[in-house]
């Protein structure tokens, strides 16, 4: 669009630029034809007839250059208008252009406002998953602690477990051998 503009007004320039060669060319023909005129009126009076036609030639001549430097005007004229639209036409495309320019900075703005809190969010995750992590980690110390408890306490029931038995394997066997009643080694048979 913008370079059919520029065309347009170089059309427009070199109308007007052509009009005014036209009119400095009539008007320097048009004071060559008079000053010839005059200087022929006064060297020769005879050729005045021709000198007449001549002017009427040129005149003639001068009216089609002058109808023709009308003829571009009026094109120069068109050509303007049509430039005049275009550039119309360009105005409203660039002010189309800020205005999407606008909205797709206002949406940028609003994607790094989401972005940071999208961050913030991500961090404040982060730091929880790393204080669960701590937490597990206490946790599994603790489950550890735990279990090494526990096993101990299974071995130290299983070592009460065996005493008693074996007690009461001693006692089933003091029964049968007759010795229930003893309270110590000098009390026994």
């Amino acid at each position: 669009m913008r370079a059919e503009a520029e065309k347009l007004v170089e059309a427009a320039r070199a109308g007007a630029e052509q009009l005014e060669k036209d009119k400095a060319a009539f008007e320097k023909q048009k004071q060559t034809a008079e000053w010839a005129a005059t200087v022929q009126l006064k060297q020769e009076l005879a050729n005045a007839k021709a000198a007449n036609v001549a002017l009427g030639n040129e005149k003639a001549a001068a009216e089609a250059a002058a109808a023709k430097a009308l003829q571009a005007k009026d094109e120069a004229l068109k050509a303007l208008e049509e430039a005049k639209a275009a550039g119309a036409r360009a105005s409203k495309a660039l002010e189309e252009a800020v205005e999407k320019e606008s909205r797709a900075s206002k949406a940028l703005e609003e994607a790094n406002a989401e972005r940071i809190r999208l961050g913030k969010v991500v961090e404040s995750l982060q730091a929880e998953v790393q204080a669960r992590a701590v937490a597990v980690t206490d946790l599994t110390a603790r489950v550890s602690d735990a279990e090494k408890r526990a096993d101990a306490a299974v071995e130290a029931k299983d070592v009460l477990v065996s005493s008693f038995n074996q007690l009461e394997a001693d006692r089933e066997w003091l029964r049968t051998h007759g010795i229930a009643h003893c309270r110590g080694y000098n009390e026994c048979p």
